[in-house]
C-alpha cells in the first residue's frame, strides 16, 4: 500500500517514469494485486503507450477479475479499436462489480451505439443519467444518439423532439462549465430544421 502510495503521489506529480519505476518494482514484489497492473496501465497512458497500458490492464483482470476500473479502461482502449463486442464485455464486467459507476455505463452506451444496437445504447445512457442526474456527458451522449441514430419505436419526429429536449437538459446540467464552441445550440438548431 505504501507503494501504491508513492507511485500516486509521483503520478499527481506527473513523474511517470518515477510511477512506472515503483509500479514495476510493486509487480516484482506482488505478482498477486492488480491494483499495481491497473496503476500501471494509466501511467503508460500517460506516457502515450496503449499496448503497455493495455497489457497492464489485462494483467489486473487477469490477478483480479473484479476490478471495475480496469475493466472500463480495457473496454475503452478496445473500444478505441473499434472493438465494441470486447468493450462491451469489460463495460459490462465493470458494471457488474461497481452498479454505480457511470463513466463504465456511458461507455457502454457509447460501444453499443457502435455496434449499432441503438434500444441498448439509449438504456445506458437513461443507467447513467438516473444514477447521476447532472452526469452532463451522458445527457449529451443520449442526445447525439437521438440526433444521429434510427431507435427502434421512436419516429423521427419523436427522436428529434427527444434529441431536442435532451440537449436542452444537457445545457442546463452542464451550465457554467460548457465550451464557448459547444455545439448543443448547433445540434438544437440542425434538429429543428
Amino acid at each position: 500500500d505504501a507503494m501504491i502510495a508513492l507511485a500516486e503521489a509521483n503520478y499527481r506529480l506527473e513523474r511517470y517514469e518515477l510511477a512506472r519505476a515503483i509500479l514495476e518494482r510493486g509487480v516484482k514484489i506482488a505478482p498477486d494485486r492488480g491494483e499495481l497492473y491497473y496503476k500501471n496501465g494509466l501511467v503508460e497512458l500517460k506516457l502515450k503507450d496503449k499496448v503497455k497500458a493495455r497489457t497492464n490492464f489485462e494483467e489486473a483482470v487477469r490477478v483480479q477479475p473484479r476490478l471495475p476500473e480496469a475493466h472500463n479502461n480495457l473496454g475503452v482502449l478496445m473500444h478505441e479499436a473499434r472493438d465494441y463486442e470486447n468493450a462491451i464485455v469489460h463495460y459490462r464486467e465493470a458494471i457488474r462489480d461497481w452498479p454505480g459507476f457511470t463513466t463504465a455505463w456511458l461507455n457502454l452506451g457509447n460501444a453499443l451505439k457502435g455496434q449499432g444496437a441503438f434500444q441498448e445504447s439509449e438504456v445506458a445512457f437513461k443507467k447513467a443519467i438516473e444514477i447521476d442526474p447532472n452526469y452532463a456527458d451522458a445527457h449529451f451522449n443520449l442526445a447525439l444518439l437521438y440526433l444521429e441514430s434510427e431507435v427502434p419505436g421512436l419516429s423521427v419526429e419523436q427522436r428529434l423532439q427527444k434529441a431536442i429536449d435532451t440537449l436542452n437538459e444537457y445545457k442546463s446540467v452542464a451550465r457554467g462549465k460548457m465550451a464557448k464552441d459547444d455545439p448543443a445550440d448547433k445540434y438544437i438548431a440542425e434538429a429543428k430544421k
